[in-house]
Order: C-alpha cells, then structure tokens, then sequence
C-alpha cells in the first residue's frame, strides 16, 4: 500500500496522543478539544468521588493513559499492557488491523536542545502491511517486515523506558503473551489475559508527560 493511502497525521504542539489514536482508527475520529472534554471528565469524576484529581493533561496536550482509555472505549476498544517477559510477537500476529487494533506505544524521547520527553506513537497493520505512524515522522514509515515491527516495538520500550499497549475489541481474547495493567494482577501461563475495558482511575497519574508511570 503506499504511503498516500495510509491516513497520518504530522505532529502540532504537544498533541502526539490525538495523532497516535487517529492513527489507529485511520481517521480523525478525535480532535484536541475532543480529548481535553475527556480528560475534565476524568476530573470531574475523581472530584464528586472525593478523590485527588488528576488534570490528565497540560495546556498543550501531553494527554496520560486514562485519556488513551477512555477515547478508545468510545470506539468498544481496550488495551492489554504488554509484560517484557511475554512473548510480544505471538501477542502483535494476533492484533486485527487498523481500525479496530494495533500497538500503541508511550517512550521517552530526548528533545533535539535538552532534556526528553514522553511521546506517544501507533504501530499497526494495514492492507497486511505494518506501518510506524509516528507523528514526528514525515510520512507514515512501512516496515518490511513484521519482524522488524516486533523489533521496532521492543527495543523503543526497552531502551526508552516505554510501555506497549495493544489495542483490540475490548473482551478479546489475547493468547498467553501479554499481561493487564499493572492495577490488575498479572495472568499465569495458563490463563488468557482478556482485553480490558478501561476501569479508570480518575485519580491516578500514568504514562504521558508530565504525569510519568
């Protein structure tokens, strides 16, 4: 497929979670005001539950994961987080494509002058091609294989503190290669982690600048 036909989006300001999810969905199903509704919903909450809220964002963007969640479950959509010491290619082979999965993957990514910061990404298949739609990129970036996009996957999440999340139908079975969010406990062998709609913690910050894992 080439790359025209594959829908991306370029980065503006610090919006690399609205990139990624239109990415993923290979529309623009979310726009920033879109996610900042979320995000004072997810505020709005924790406060009439009594408990510390949480902005879930900044003035800019750097949406946290109870964001990604939450605009996935629009979508009937839940992630599993990827466990390293799981077997992350049998987990991605079994990945439906875009729109309705894929891997989303939260980095951090050292800044050109100083410092880093976290970055969200999608890495998904489309047309039976995989594709890394960073939004830093110029344009979206086909692997060859999927075995490099498996390598790609891994080694950005183990040398850049990252964290792997693939997005399926939410109830999905997931075979024996991924564990749940760390606020679930994690599966044995033997069991069949599902994907999880979201249970969101209104108060928690998680993966996304400025609210780090």
């Amino acid at each position: 497929m080439a790359a025209a036909e594959v829908y991306f989006e370029r980065q503006k300001k610090k919006l690399c979670l609205v990139h990624s999810l239109n990415a993923l969905l290979q529309r623009r199903a979310f726009t920033k005001a879109a996610l900042d509704h979320i995000a004072s919903e997810l505020k709005r909450k924790a406060k009439a539950l009594d408990l510390p809220a949480a902005a879930h964002k900044s003035m800019l963007g750097n949406y946290d994961v109870n964001v990604l969640e939450a605009a996935l479950a629009e979508h009937g959509l839940g992630t599993i987080w990827w466990d390293s010491r799981r077997e992350l290619a049998v987990l991605m082979a079994g990945v439906p494509e875009s729109p309705r999965g894929g891997v989303v993957l939260n980095f951090r990514r050292k800044r050109a002058l100083f410092g880093s910061s976290r970055h969200w990404i999608t890495v998904t298949a489309i047309d039976g091609v995989w594709y890394n739609l960073d939004s830093k990129n110029k344009v979206p970036v086909a692997f060859s294989s999927f075995g490099d996009a498996v390598h790609f996957v891994a080694s950005t999440a183990l040398s850049c503190d990252g964290h792997v999340l693939v997005v399926q139908p939410a109830g999905s079975g997931s075979g024996s290669s991924a564990s749940t969010s760390s606020s679930t406990s994690s599966s044995t062998d033997d069991e069949e982690p599902q994907t999880r709609a979201p249970r969101i913690d209104p108060s928690r910050h998680m993966v996304g600048s400025p609210y780090p894992l």
